[in-house]
């Protein structure tokens, strides 16, 4: 399991993501000034909502197959739709919603959310994550 706790008040510096091997960076810059950096390999979907100059880190969620689906199940159903739940076909969008669950929950995929207390509210899907310090 990944400690997280690093990251709280934490600033987003950047995000670099390659195409040719879905491979994405997000750079971070903790308390003490020490950066950071979170990998994550194999990216299916990547969404960075209202990114700023200054973004600073709430706290982070990893959703992974040991986690209850209904913990994380409304903000993987944006990721994949692109719209709120009132807006939703949900008959469009369920398969696509519980195909990418098994997955997580088969252990193929991991859910990360990054929540901020201001700026860029980042989520993406992914085969697996790695902390770099």
């Amino acid at each position: 399991m990944i400690d997280f706790s690093g990251f709280v008040e934490a600033h987003v510096t950047g995000i670099l993501f390659s195409e040719d091997d879905k491979r994405m960076s997000i750079f971070f810059r903790g308390q003490a000034r020490h950066c950071f950096t979170l990998v994550a390999e194999g990216v299916d979907r990547f969404v960075a909502d209202k990114f700023r100059e200054q973004n600073i880190v709430d706290r982070i969620h990893l959703w992974d197959s040991a986690s209850e689906p209904n913990d994380y199940w409304d903000s993987l159903a944006l990721l994949l739709s692109g719209v709120r739940s009132d807006e939703r076909n949900e008959a469009v969008w369920l398969p696509v919603i519980e195909r990418e669950v098994a997955a997580i929950e088969r252990g193929e995929k991991v859910f990360v959310e990054i929540e901020p207390v201001y700026g860029g509210w980042i989520v993406f899907l992914a085969a697996s994550i790695a902390i770099n310090k």
